[in-house]
């Protein structure tokens, strides 16, 4: 494995971590508006969790970006949006005063960013593991050029 690939697994770990946890936050189960899902103890441990990989993610991003690995940071950001699409649709249906109308399009945004979600996160591991091998080229290291190099084949030759 090369260098930069071993710096850059961590990073794609936290991605994969982020995906996999944002799928159990949109899980059927979870579908309880802020005002509900607050009394839940389970549900403020999930946000400080997804607040801290959100964290994790923002400098994963400056890492991957300074490396020019930035692929696959793509669905990541796409698994974000659907995640936030998800969490307004949730506040939609706990406001007063919202029309039938607005509940019902919450209703179908929240099902429809929850199955963006798990279709992304299905094979996110896969794209993430061709990034991380895309990095460096299949193939033994290319022959180390200049002064030391002709240092060595001349000794090489000389020692014939």
């Amino acid at each position: 494995m090369s260098a930069k690939q071993e710096r850059l697994r961590t990073e794609f770990a936290t991605a994969l971590r982020l995906a996999y946890e944002v799928t159990t936050a949109t899980g059927l189960l979870k579908w309880k508006p802020p005002s509900q899902a607050a009394k839940d103890p389970m549900y403020s441990k999930q946000t400080a969790k997804l607040g801290s990989l959100y964290e994790s993610m923002k400098e994963a991003d400056i890492r991957l970006r300074l490396e020019g690995a930035t692929e696959a940071w793509s669905t990541v950001a796409d698994i974000s949006h659907e995640h936030y699409l998800f969490r307004s649709a949730l506040e939609v249906l706990d406001e007063q005063g919202r029309s039938a109308d607005d509940r019902q399009q919450a209703r179908e945004q929240i099902m429809k960013s929850a199955l963006a979600i798990a279709k992304i996160a299905e094979t996110f591991h896969e794209s993430l593991a061709k990034s991380l091998d895309s990095l460096t080229p299949p193939g033994p290291a290319p022959a180390p050029s200049g002064l030391r190099s002709w240092l060595r084949g001349a000794y090489g030759w000389v020692r014939r």
